[in-house]
């Protein structure tokens, strides 16, 4: 949910519509209202976007130290992954 748009619900059922369908049913929401949900939508991906890579950022040489492991041994169990996911230094190999 965003500020811009507040709690509302567009949809018009939950069927999924055929092709076409959309263009016979007239819409019960302005144009400026779906312009606005499409801009609080988008906004709300690229700042999800930017908080993953973020995330990513901050765990880059733990993910390394998972490929590295994946790579060696393809098939991981859980302690393996929670050692390769904990801090340490960068490069380092996890046996």
């Amino acid at each position: 949910m965003s500020h811009e748009v507040g709690p509302v619900d567009l949809r018009e059922s939950e069927e999924h519509p055929f092709l076409g369908r959309e263009i016979a049913q007239p819409r019960r929401y302005s144009e400026h209202s779906a312009q606005t949900v499409d801009k609080a939508v988008h906004d709300m991906i690229i700042e999800s976007e930017k908080q993953a890579l973020e995330i990513i950022k901050q765990h880059r040489d733990q993910l390394d130290r998972l490929v590295v492991a994946l790579e060696e041994k393809e098939t991981l169990y859980r302690k393996d992954i929670e050692k390769c996911l904990e801090p340490g230094e960068p490069g380092e190999r996890i046996e």
